[in-house]
């Protein structure tokens, strides 16, 4: 604490110091004490003249204006405190991402699962979640829990427990806490602060550097464990035993379908055969059958059952067969999807993508072939009434916008197996909406949470849009077999189920 408050004092302390001074003195009433003291100190030595040396420079910015020491000491406390509050009050910048939560009650506005998470202070007053910074660290919380994001690699834990599980891409995440802090060297581990601010480390597997108050640097391995009180003296303890009862909850990939989580749900679960659209009512979330769509693009060569859908069953899954050509489907929602309001939507569309000899590409319009899934509004209410979720000829995942913003992905799907394309819709009341996409092949588990990384993902896009429709396109030289579309609003209920062996649906 002396170290930190004359680095302060003294002008050379570092962002990561400043911010680890401010979280021990909001915590703890005897490191502000002992700071008024250093800064007394610091005032006298800069304002009394019987303390300067013998050849003190002229130029004495503070001498003259014949501040006393404490005058001086209170003057550095509110400029100290004025510094705080200007770093406390800067823009919040995202750094995390709510994985996931089960019976969670914040304290303030409960954060969106699946929604980012920015710097500053979150508490959890019960229940459990799942976060994951920026950096690669995943963090579990479970009951009170008290923390600060300080950025993508870095948090302070002020009261509570969480469980850290470090990749090595992330290696060096610390969490500070009142007595000091712990320094990830690729680990898992859990640390805990109590009430009287003394912390608790203990390393699951691998291994975790722990600086104590004088400057001691521990490193604790596998099945380790330490304490440390707000002085930052360490105090040997055994290692607890590990309670395990949380991790299926975190790393469950045959998590379920939950029954009505969906808001919207279509499984083609009709009997063979061609139909009429207006007959196809089945699914939850509709507010009317499908219909079929034709829009502007009448030189596209369009298929000869465009005013039917054809239904089939293929190893036991219900389908729709897309045949060759173009065909455009739409249905309504029952409930809107706004962009105007804060809000994690997750779409899905599974299916089977033939694959075809690159002779049989050749036409002029196969360029143009892909599967897509539109999520439109009104063709009245304005521009940017879209965001479109497809897979061009390339097989390349691509995200499109209407307001003729494309994100294109450089990732290539493979053809001739089970595909599942997987949408993260994030919009905002104010500031940047954010659309992400990655497709899954037969075979690849989704995880029980949504992954660290996009096949593509938007940059710069605003969208004021009322999306009331799906349209279903598809166009290309060959047959597709559509076969279950969700929207929801978590990760695990989209993506629940799949597996190229097993039925998709409930």
């Amino acid at each position: 604490m002396k170290e930190l408050a004359a680095r302060y004092l003294d002008g050379t302390a570092t962002d990561a110091e400043v911010m680890e001074l401010s979280a021990r003195l909001r915590t703890d009433p005897l490191a502000r004490d002992e700071y008024l003291r250093l800064a007394a100190i610091h005032a006298r030595l800069a304002t009394d003249p019987a303390l300067w040396v013998e050849h003190q420079p002229a130029a004495r910015p503070l001498r003259w204006l014949g501040w006393r020491p404490l005058t001086a000491a209170a003057a550095i406390v509110v400029l100290m405190a004025v510094m705080f509050w200007r770093r406390e009050t800067a823009p919040a910048v995202p750094v995390a991402t709510l994985l996931r939560t089960e019976d969670a009650v914040w304290a303030g506005q409960a954060p969106l699962e699946g929604g980012r998470l920015v710097t500053g202070p979150l508490r959890l007053l019960n229940g459990r979640a799942m976060l994951r910074l920026d950096g690669g660290a995943a963090l579990l919380l479970r009951g009170e829990v008290e923390l600060r994001l300080d950025d993508g690699g870095s948090v302070t834990l002020l009261a509570g427990e969480v469980r850290a599980e470090v990749p090595e891409a992330a290696v060096g995440f610390t969490i500070h806490t009142p007595g000091g802090k712990v320094v990830d060297l690729g680990t898992e581990f859990i640390a805990s602060v109590n009430r009287e601010g003394q912390t608790e480390v203990s390393v699951v597997q691998g291994e975790v550097e722990v600086p104590d108050g004088d400057g001691v640097v521990h490193r604790l391995t596998t099945g380790k464990a330490l304490a440390l009180d707000r002085r930052g003296t360490t105090h040997p303890i055994t290692a607890r035993l590990v309670d395990n009862s949380w991790q299926p909850w975190a790393k469950d990939e045959k998590d379920a379908l939950r029954a009505g989580r969906l808001l919207l749900h279509e499984t083609f679960d009709y009997p063979a055969g061609d139909h009429d659209p207006a007959d196809l009512q089945g699914g939850s979330g509709w507010a009317g059958p499908w219909t079929i769509f034709q829009g502007k693009h009448a030189d596209q060569p369009w298929s000869a059952k465009m005013h039917q859908m054809e239904m089939g069953t293929f190893e036991g899954r219900k389908a729709w067969v897309s045949p060759v050509g173009k065909t455009r489907c739409q249905r309504m929602l029952a409930q809107p999807l706004s962009m105007k309001e804060d809000a994690v939507r997750y779409v899905s569309l599974m299916w089977f993508e033939e694959a075809l000899p690159p002779e049989q590409r050749a036409f002029d319009f196969w360029p143009m072939a892909n599967l897509m899934i539109d999520l439109r509004g009104a063709s009245d209410s304005g521009p940017g009434q879209r965001v479109g979720l497809r897979t061009n000829y390339l097989m390349h995942p691509i995200i499109e916008s209407g307001a003729g913003q494309g994100f294109e992905s450089r990732v290539r799907v493979a053809e001739g197996r089970r595909l599942m394309m997987v949408g993260k819709i994030l919009s905002r009341r104010e500031g940047e909406d954010e659309v992400f996409l990655r497709v899954f092949e037969a075979g690849e588990p989704p995880g029980p949470v949504e992954p660290d990384s996009w096949d593509v993902v938007t940059r710069g896009l605003r969208l004021d849009a009322v999306l009331d429709r799906v349209v279903l396109e598809s166009i290309g030289p060959k047959p597709r077999r559509i076969e279950e579309i969700r929207i929801g609003t978590t990760w695990r209920d989209v993506v629940a189920g799949w597996d190229a062996g097993m039925k998709l649906h409930p």
